[in-house]
């Protein structure tokens, strides 16, 4: 059987002059051997690829009920199945946040799946045990799913589905597979030893765009990582490429003599339409847009220069030693250099965790258990809101209306389960005095600077803004000229029972 792409075989250093950056869906595919235990090795390999992958294919995760998946970093939604036969199986995908994308997980025999799907592209990502050798149900099972996206342009799949493709095998399951996804035009886009001399980790497609798949030697795990570059663009989401800062000096010089009109004005509603068209406006002048380069790179803070030259030192060992598997004096020094790796990257994210931990918990409670959470993987916000309406009813506009129907009558249910003797309770009560009193009445006495000064210095500059836009750092910073006119606007809405609408 053809191969329909360049192979190359390379490092990961030299990945970067082997791939197209522009018009193009990059997809990797690693043997991560436990989500838990390597990942972060695996996130020091990608570093040093200088690329940003769309999608990341993680199989063998060894996926627990008891463990959030770690997430890769903020520009990628994580997805996981669900479907186990053993306690290796496992798929994870990291989908790039830029990606209209679909993504479902379906049942396949003797294997671990889930798909993702964009405009004219499917994406199948394949872990297939071992331990059942005759792959004749996983290959029905394929099939069958198959079947379901014929008509798209382009098909992918990729995954460790330990079938060995490579040219002269000796799997008798190699030609019921190939034959199969041959049928359908899904040929191998390489077939270059990914374990030992082994081709286990596929990356077969079906497509009209040029391609070029790359094998990369690292000592990661024993399997090779995989990745295709095609030639095409896919229909991607709009991205903010600015960022608007203010400059809260500059506007509070604006300001500071501008706000002692307002303490004329008598309409509490007035008064606090003009401070806020005044701040807004001071703002609105004082805005400084900066490009976000559509590229930028997250970087791993305990992810160093160091440790990216000590696994470079450590894939040059391992290359060696696979070209001379009898070098006795090769093998220990490499086995010793790589557990020294190991140990170094575990030191260094197990450092910089503890420093985040003592730092938070020196600030305040809120942070330190943000910081937890980041660090046991509990803040998982991996669906956008489309995917988490789907999740909900079939369609989004169904799920919309069913949580829209549901909150819109909240208070209707909470009324209907008072209780009679709530509803009851007398408006007047006796006190032991024989005076009647008003429970449900309250008095507002006016305010003051110092009151006024005390809820300010409270305030969390965490808090997001309102709809005005005006931040709670910038009214901490303005405090000494806002103070006296939110007094005089707040005496006038005690004065007058007004709310006002801004």
């Amino acid at each position: 059987m053809v191969v329909i792409s360049q192979a190359i075989i390379c490092s990961p250093e030299e990945c970067y002059s082997h791939i197209s950056t522009e018009n193009h869906l990059t997809i990797l595919t690693q043997n991560i051997r436990s989500i838990y235990k390597n990942l972060d090795s695996f996130q020091v390999m990608i570093q040093s690829l200088k690329i940003d992958c769309d999608v990341l294919v993680m199989t063998e995760c060894h996926i627990s009920k008891f463990k959030s998946i770690p997430n890769l970093n903020n520009n990628y939604y994580t997805y996981f199945t669900h479907i186990t036969l053993n306690q290796c199986d496992g798929v994870v995908f990291y989908v790039k946040k830029n990606l209209n994308h679909k993504i479902f997980e379906p049942n396949i025999k003797n294997a671990s799946c889930l798909v993702l799907t964009l405009r004219d592209t499917v994406i199948i990502g394949v872990y297939r045990t071992p331990s059942i050798r005759n792959s004749d149900e996983f290959t029905s099972s394929l099939q069958s799913l198959l079947q379901n996206y014929n008509s798209y342009q382009n098909i992918i799949i990729t995954g460790d589905v330990n079938i060995d493709i490579k040219i002269d095998n000796n799997d008798s399951n190699s030609p019921n597979y190939l034959t199969t996804l041959a049928y359908y035009g899904i040929l191998p886009a390489h077939r270059l030893p990914t374990r030992d001399k082994m081709c286990y980790d596929h990356m077969m497609i079906k497509s009209t765009h040029s391609a070029k798949s790359l094998v990369l030697t690292n000592a990661l795990t024993d399997h090779n990582t995989v990745i295709l570059n095609l030639l095409f663009e896919p229909e991607r989401r709009n991205i903010l490429k600015t960022k608007i800062t203010v400059n809260f000096d500059a506007t509070l010089n604006e300001i500071q003599t501008d706000l002692t009109d307002i303490l004329s004005l008598t309409d509490p509603s007035d008064a606090a339409k003009v401070l806020v068209d005044k701040i807004s406006t001071a703002m609105s002048k004082n805005q400084i847009i900066k490009i976000i380069p559509s590229r930028k790179r997250h970087i791993k803070p305990w992810i160093t220069p160091g440790v990216l030259r000590c696994l470079r030192n450590r894939d040059k060992l391992h290359l060696k030693f696979k070209k001379n598997p009898f070098n006795e004096i090769l093998k220990v020094t490499y086995t010793r250099y790589r557990n020294f790796c190991s140990k170094l990257v575990r030191k260094l994210k197990l450092t910089y965790d503890r420093n985040n931990l003592t730092d938070s918990a020196n600030k305040n409670p809120k942070l330190l258990w943000k910081t937890i959470k980041s660090i046991c993987n509990l803040n998982n916000n991996n669906n956008d809101h489309a995917h988490n309406l789907v999740s909900l009813k079939h369609t989004p506009i169904e799920s919309a209306n069913c949580a829209n129907n549901y909150f819109s009558k909240l208070g209707q249910r909470l009324v209907e389960n008072l209780s009679k003797s709530t509803i009851a309770y007398s408006s007047t009560v006796i006190d032991n005095n024989n005076n009647y009193s008003l429970p449900n009445s309250f008095v507002l006495l006016e305010t003051d600077p110092a009151e006024i000064n005390t809820v300010i210095a409270n305030l969390s500059n965490a808090s997001a803004p309102g709809w005005d836009n005006i931040p709670t750092a910038f009214i901490k910073m303005a405090k000494t000229y806002l103070t006296p006119v939110l007094c005089h606007i707040y005496n006038l809405c005690f004065e007058k029972g007004c709310f006002p609408s801004v």
